[in-house]
């Protein structure tokens, strides 16, 4: 086994913002280490293997999304306090996506119509099954 034998003798002063946008270039290491602290051999860089686009298959999402956090994280002069505000920012909005997604889900349930009956052929209860509908009173506008 050959062990690597890379001496540093000389070294860069960067900002943080700089180290950040290194750190984002850098190739990715298992374990979510950075590169730049060991020599590896690694196709994705960490932004690929963090920010990119996969996964993403909401048509809410803008596709644009981990572009626009990258590139205004390149760009922040405090990145690790930009990192926090962001994923601040996406737990809150994601709990309250939870909080909405609960209630709608509850009002689907309340409002389903009632499956058929036993009468029901087997194309009707398909129907029912594959495109439900909901019956909602017809009301003036209150809180749901």
């Amino acid at each position: 086994m050959t062990k690597s034998n890379t001496n540093v003798s000389t070294f860069t002063t960067l900002s943080e913002s700089e180290l950040f946008n290194r750190f984002l270039d850098a190739p990715y290491r298992c374990e979510g280490l950075s590169a730049l602290s060991k020599a590896t051999d690694s196709e994705d860089t960490m932004l690929e293997r963090y920010l990119s686009y996969y996964g993403f298959d909401s048509v809410c999402l803008a596709h644009d999304l981990a572009d626009d956090i990258t590139a205004e994280l390149r760009n922040c002069d405090d990145p690790r306090y930009e990192l926090n505000q962001v994923i601040d920012g996406l737990e809150s909005m994601a709990q309250n996506l939870r909080i909405l997604r609960s209630s709608f889900e509850q009002l689907a349930k309340e409002t389903r119509t009632p499956e058929p009956g036993e009468d029901a052929t087997d194309e009707e209860f398909r129907m029912w099954e594959e495109n439900p509908l909901y019956l909602l009173a017809e009301t003036e506008m209150s809180a749901v």
